[in-house]
């Protein structure tokens, strides 16, 4: 059932099934792949502030198809984006598009299309990413409106957020429920 509800969802939002992973050939995963799934924010700078260990602490995102979504440590939802990768620029680019909590994925489509060009650019954040090992990646954006940043850090009076995330333990990797507890550095 949950299957069928995130390839509804994927082909709603124009992503074929070749977005889900398969765990027994991570080298040739895209980046889209190898970001599916429930992660823990470890590490967190916002704009030049390093945030506390109980700032994070329970702070999760959890990564399905295109859909980027934050939960905070009482599992509420935060913020809720699509997005994009380019993983053909190094760093890799990624591109987030702020959407209503409730939003179902159709609507998701539709809205995109009727945004103007202005509204778009207050939603949107640039950024960029990488992988540190199979469990873990670092993402570097800018707020909405500021340019994306070209180095993995968030000086003070930045407009730019700096979050290291690790995959959730028991988490399993889409397509085959292995968890990575199974798997080898």
């Amino acid at each position: 059932m949950r299957y069928t509800l995130l390839m509804t969802a994927a082909i709603a939002l124009g992503i074929s099934s070749a977005g889900i992973a398969h765990a027994d050939d991570q080298s040739s995963d895209t980046a889209n792949e190898r970001l599916q799934g429930r992660w823990q924010i470890v590490s967190g700078v916002n704009q030049g502030r390093e945030l506390s260990k109980q700032e994070l602490d329970g702070s999760t995102v959890s990564v399905t198809a295109n859909l980027i979504v934050t939960y905070d440590r009482d599992q509420q939802q935060r913020f809720q984006a699509v997005f994009t990768v380019d993983d053909s620029q190094d760093p890799m680019h990624i591109t987030m598009t702020s959407v209503p909590e409730t939003a179902r994925p159709s609507e998701v489509a539709r809205d995109k299309q009727d945004r103007s060009a202005d509204q778009a650019e207050k939603m949107t954040s640039s950024g960029i990413l990488k992988f540190d090992g199979k469990n873990r990646w670092v993402l570097c954006y800018a707020l909405p409106g500021a340019e994306r940043p070209t180095e993995f850090k968030s000086p003070k009076g930045s407009k730019i957020m700096l979050f290291t995330l690790q995959k959730d333990q028991g988490d399993p990797v889409p397509g085959l429920g292995k968890t990575i507890e199974s798997e080898k550095e």
